[in-house]
């Protein structure tokens, strides 16, 4: 193919260069490309093929290696982190409702603080008073755990960025609303709804309930009683408002499938089968090398050197899981709460709201591909120790001490898988590097060679 089918302009090696889908290998122009990722704010392939039932052939994700392989640079740090930074606002901004409450108690503990600070410079005349406010301010519960807000709108005041408490109250800047016509009561004065007014409200209410987590409006016509907000995806019954845990929604199915290539997930940290990699395991092997499994005497310091290396790549392994894994085990979406909570207090603009958001979204996207490459070396390592264990296990119930070096020689081998899964990790965490900009990691193993410019694990 010597032109774009989507352009008809032939392709080139600048602004319309070949740019080949890494899973439906579809063929289209970088411009071409670039402006349906901008319009769709997604990196997707824009395969315009169905199958017969009507779903596309493809419309998967590029990850941001691909990202950073076919377009310029240009593109990625001007246009497409603009776009970037709008789709982390929308996100956060769906979840604003959600974090006013946490911003409300925020502002009540501040104030306690500036009591208590008042307090202790009167001690001996307000000592008392001082006490109930402590207890008041270590007992008033948290936002987290605590009894959950609820807020049923955004707040109509143009300057504030608060939601409507279902008193229709808002926390932040304390003016009410009228529950009848959603008109901003005027203080001093007594409201008298419009008939226009009445009327809108009316029918918005007829066909629209907000929803009970980030209170977006969700308009229904049919169906069942089961809806999904699309803004802070959260299932919910459209009959008693109540949030669902089990999800039947069609139009979550859709989401999981949009944010995951097609797929639905592994929950992260699980281990297949229940196997764990333990020091247990060290004292299996060596068990069936010393006692159960006759090792020819000259084969001895061979034996022991294995032993060694087992019991390195399993404290190394246990290392890694423990201390180093947490801080690679991130959530599918980062929770910015804290960026919310500046914005909702104005203490930062919406311009560097967005680029916060991104940078954060982009750290998180940075640990999660990580731990991902974190997660298929101690998975892959655990199988090769627990081959090694049934190795050996046969071994003993076929040939009764006996196969000492053959055995020796297996294990060896299996042995030196753990440096093939080893130097292919460490070329994707080369990968991520270069992808995202940042200094490398790097596993190492058997080695105490600690210099170079990577951050070594071990």
């Amino acid at each position: 193919m010597s032109s774009c089918v989507i352009c008809c302009d032939t392709f080139n090696r600048s602004n319309r260069k070949l740019v080949s889908c890494l899973h439906c290998e579809f063929e289209a122009c970088c411009a071409c490309c670039q402006t349906y990722m901008v319009n769709e704010s997604s990196s997707r392939c824009m395969n315009p093929n169905k199958h017969a039932d009507g779903s596309l052939v493809c419309g998967k994700e590029w990850p941001r290696k691909f990202l950073v392989e076919n377009f310029s640079k240009k593109f990625l740090t001007v246009v497409w982190k603009e776009t970037l930074e709008k789709i982390g606002f929308d996100r956060e901004k769906a979840l604003l409702p959600a974090t006013q409450g946490y911003v409300e108690q925020q502002i009540v503990k501040e104030g306690i603080k500036r009591k208590i600070h008042e307090v202790e410079l009167l001690m001996i005349e307000l000592g008392e008073r001082r006490h109930n406010l402590l207890r008041e301010l270590h007992n008033g519960g948290d936002f987290r755990t605590g009894i959950e807000r609820r807020f049923i709108r955004a707040c109509p005041v143009e300057e504030c960025r608060g939601y409507l408490s279902t008193a229709w109250k808002c926390g932040l800047c304390e003016k009410w609303t009228c529950p009848e016509c959603h008109i901003v009561k005027t203080e001093g004065t007594d409201h008298v709804c419009k008939a226009d007014d009445l009327a809108t409200a009316k029918l918005l209410d007829e066909d629209t309930k907000p929803c009970p987590k980030c209170s977006e409006g969700i308009f229904k016509i049919e169906g069942c009683d089961q809806m999904w907000c699309t803004q802070c995806h959260t299932a919910f019954s459209w009959r008693t408002g109540f949030i669902e845990n089990k999800v039947h929604n069609p139009h979550f199915y859709e989401w999981q499938r949009r944010i995951n290539n097609g797929v639905a997930p592994r929950v992260e940290g699980d281990v297949v089968c229940g196997r764990e990699l333990d020091h247990l395991s060290v004292n299996n092997i060596r068990t069936y090398l010393t006692r159960i499994i006759g090792i020819p005497l000259k084969l001895e310091n061979e034996s022991n050197q294995l032993q060694r290396k087992i019991s390195n790549v399993v404290q190394s392994c246990l290392h890694l899981q423990h201390v180093h894994l947490g801080t690679y085990t991130v959530d599918n979406v980062k929770d910015n709460l804290y960026l919310r909570v500046d914005f909702l207090r104005n203490r930062i603009t919406e311009e560097q709201f967005k680029v916060l958001v991104q940078r954060a979204n982009k750290k998180n996207d940075k640990n999660k591909e990580i731990g991902g490459v974190l997660r298929l070396f101690l998975q892959t390592v655990t199988d090769i120790i627990y081959r090694i264990q049934e190795a050996l296990r046969i071994t003993r119930v076929q040939t009764n001490k006996a196969g000492g070096e053959l055995i020796l020689k297996e294990i060896e081998n299996m042995i030196k898988e753990v440096d093939v899964i080893m130097s292919y990790c460490n070329e994707c965490l080369e990968d991520t590097a270069r992808t995202y900009g940042s200094k490398a990691l790097r596993l190492e193993l058997f080695s105490n060679d600690r210099g170079g410019d990577r951050r070594v694990l071990f």
